[in-house]
């Protein structure tokens, strides 16, 4: 009888025995990995160098005659010690929920969960180092802003001892969880590059910020820079540079060589109302006439209070009169500087008006309409008897009628 108990045996254990056991494991219903850091759980992220714990959590569904044993599950880690469930219990739909608090890997590694020793499930663990981290780190549209009087203005150029304040901003952004910066040094500096004598601001994330994937960076300095050179402004974060930006400090005379009109306008207002921009005074039409100046500057992003005012030339030789004058905001322009409008019954009297800039005069805009230029028998220009001072506006209408008898 013995000859044919063996191979029945030898069947029931190697084929049949595995299969039933099989049936009766746990049944792996979702399993998700996580990372904590001061108190903080994010999931689906790889897991930083300085995370307190990983987590992993795992849902499952257990036959009716296995028992719902903590002791039962274990996850096992490459060459180390199994680690036990920090809590195992039953969730509102049935399943069961186990969760292990695993010490962060050295290195992306891959755990097994298992059941009586036995297999159930592979879960793969992403280290983010700390290079990966910070290379991935970016301070997007850094800005340097000053303040003017009762303004707040982005700026690369400013005048020496204008602006009360310099304000320093950048939005910080990460494509994971901004909580490893709990333990890393955020700050900006304000840099004197001739000196390279930093001024630095520690910058402190809140709670909230370092839940977020983006945070606002910034930083206020009361006392701008008081000596004319460069600066620069670095966003700094472990130590790595995230952003950088230069800071201009020039003085009045190195602002006039950098300013000029760029156009300059008439703003007619008649009295049937609305309001027309035009290149010369109107003929016909009775109202309100006032020049208007089109600044700019050649230094990008500068922001500058210059005191701009705005003299009445008269035909008949009398000193010039002042119509208007500003402290006006200067920055990378064109910034239209309109000056006050005056009956067009007094253009008889005036020949022309003048921007200046204390002292210095910038622009002319005259009242004289041009002159027409016509030729001569030999193919020549007869030679103009009216006193017409060149201005931009003389200059855009020229070129103007230039490009039309080229089309």
């Amino acid at each position: 009888m013995q000859h044919w108990l063996k191979p029945w045996r030898a069947w029931v254990f190697r084929d049949i025995w595995p299969r039933l056991r099989r049936q009766a494991l746990p049944g792996v219903l979702s399993l998700s990995v996580g990372w904590e850091k001061n108190g903080h759980v994010v999931r689906h992220e790889p897991a930083p160098w300085n995370a307190d714990a990983v987590l992993v959590d795992v849902l499952l569904q257990m036959p009716a005659e296995l028992p719902c044993r903590k002791q039962d599950f274990a996850v096992v880690r490459p060459d180390q010690a199994a680690f036990g469930p920090t809590a195992c219990y039953p969730s509102s739909s049935g399943a069961l929920q186990v969760t292990f608090r695993l010490p962060p890997p050295p290195a992306s590694e891959v755990v097994e969960l298992v059941w009586q020793q036995e297999p159930l499930a592979h879960a793969a663990v992403t280290l983010l180092s700390q290079d990966q981290f910070l290379d991935r780190l970016l301070v997007k549209q850094p800005t340097l802003a000053i303040t003017l009087g009762e303004q707040t203005v982005d700026t690369a150029a400013c005048l020496l001892r204008q602006a009360r304040g310099l304000l320093a901003a950048g939005l910080l952004s990460s494509p994971t969880c901004l909580a490893p910066l709990a333990d890393l040094e955020l700050a900006i500096e304000l840099i004197d590059l001739k000196a390279s004598v930093p001024q630095r601001l520690m910058v402190k994330l809140s709670a909230a910020q370092l839940h977020q994937k983006e945070a606002l960076l910034q930083a206020y300095w009361p006392k701008p820079p008081r000596r004319l050179g460069r600066y620069a402004v670095q966003w700094l974060a472990g130590g790595r540079v995230l952003a950088w930006r230069e800071l201009l400090v020039l003085s009045q005379r190195q602002l006039l060589k950098q300013l000029f009109v760029t156009a300059s306008y008439y703003v007619f207002k008649p009295l049937t109302g609305g309001t027309e921009l035009l290149r010369q005074p109107p003929t016909q039409g009775v109202g309100w006439l006032g020049p208007c100046f089109l600044l700019r500057s050649r230094l990008p992003g500068l922001a500058a209070l210059v005191p701009l005012s705005v003299w009445v030339c008269f035909a008949d030789g009398r000193a010039p009169e002042l119509l208007a004058a500003e402290d006006f905001l200067v920055t990378e322009g064109p910034c239209p500087f309109l000056a006050q409008l005056v009956a067009t019954q007094e253009l008889s009297q005036i020949s022309a008006f003048e921007l200046r800039l204390d002292h210095h005069t910038l622009a002319r805009l005259s009242t004289v309409s041009a002159p027409v230029a016509r030729f001569t028998g030999e193919g020549g220009f007869e030679p103009i008897t009216v006193d017409y001072p060149w201005s931009p506006a003389a200059d855009a209408e020229l070129a103007d009628r230039l490009g039309k008898l080229l089309e």
